[in-house]
């Protein structure tokens, strides 16, 4: 049967001491609670409540209204302020599973997974959140700012993409911002876009046109690679920098006007000028012209 001892203690440094405990057992063996509020026991407590939300224990500082922790039956965490009801909690939601309804704060520490905390997620600088290991995410990133990836040399893949099934990427991005492009299953990429020099985006394959009414349009204008120059007595130079001793430059009559003529490009400085001349020294026509340069 349950036996409750009193002992009374004999100084301030000895308090007394309340005992529960079982008959002809040690009363250590027990629960006591000393004259100071201190409650301790050789086997854990155990507490029952009528519901699951239940408080079975709370904590508050003195002058407070209200709990500042509450334990629920079902041993859910509740915090609050002490003179507010609980705005936080910790507890079970699911099997294997804790949530926690309001927001959790890391102030000099880091989430580690896996049993061997072999993957880490921590904060590395004001508003960055860093991992040393790989992030997989099954769905899709949103941002409002910028995605940056650092690689260690330039052919460092920065992104990549492969259907279900592909062993090979079908899109890679490499850090020196090149982007190469392949069929996919086990082929290899075969064609890219990138930087070859200062201003220019070349690829290494086709550029295709593939929708019908699809077409290429370039600027005009002062310095330009396309225009149009009209004949004065059979001849008109076209000032543009753009042209190089390498230019191969094409002409098209667009108007006929005068006696009309076959032209040609009888004259160019480079980086100046280059000059188109009929075969009808009283060509009047509308030449439209066009530069393009062969590739390294």
């Amino acid at each position: 049967m349950p036996i409750l001892d009193w002992d009374p203690g004999t100084s301030p440094e000895a308090p007394g001491v309340l005992y529960f405990y079982e008959q002809g057992q040690d009363p250590s063996t027990g629960f006591q609670v000393t004259s100071r509020g201190v409650l301790q026991g050789a086997t854990s407590a155990a507490y029952t409540g009528a519901t699951a939300a239940t408080d079975v224990v709370t904590t508050q500082v003195s002058g407070d209204t209200l709990p500042r922790l509450t334990v629920d039956a079902d041993g859910t965490l509740r915090w609050g302020s002490g003179g507010a009801v609980p705005d936080v909690s910790v507890g079970r939601y699911a099997v294997g599973g804790l949530e926690i309804s309001g927001a959790l704060r890391f102030t000099n520490g880091q989430l580690l997974f896996r049993s061997d905390g072999s993957v880490t997620l921590f904060s590395s600088a004001v508003d960055t959140l860093h991992t040393d290991n790989s992030l997989d995410v099954a769905k899709n990133i949103t941002t409002a700012g910028t995605m940056t990836s650092t690689g260690s040399a330039a052919a460092s893949v920065a992104a990549a993409s492969l259907v279900t099934g592909d062993t090979v990427d079908r899109f890679r991005r490499r850090a020196d911002g090149r982007m190469d492009f392949g069929p996919g299953g086990a082929a290899a990429r075969d064609v890219g876009f990138f930087r070859p020099a200062a201003g220019q985006l070349g690829t290494d394959g086709s550029f295709v046109l593939t929708a019908a009414g699809g077409g290429l349009q370039v600027k005009e204008g002062a310095n330009a690679t396309m225009g149009i120059a009209t004949l004065v007595a059979g001849t008109v130079t076209v000032n543009t920098t753009k042209v190089t001793a390498n230019s191969r430059i094409f002409l098209t009559a667009q108007t006929s006007a005068g006696t009309r003529g076959s032209p040609g490009v009888t004259a160019r400085v480079a980086g100046t000028s280059f000059t188109i001349t009929s075969t009808s020294g009283t060509d009047t026509s509308t030449v439209a012209w066009w530069i393009a340069e062969p590739a390294a």
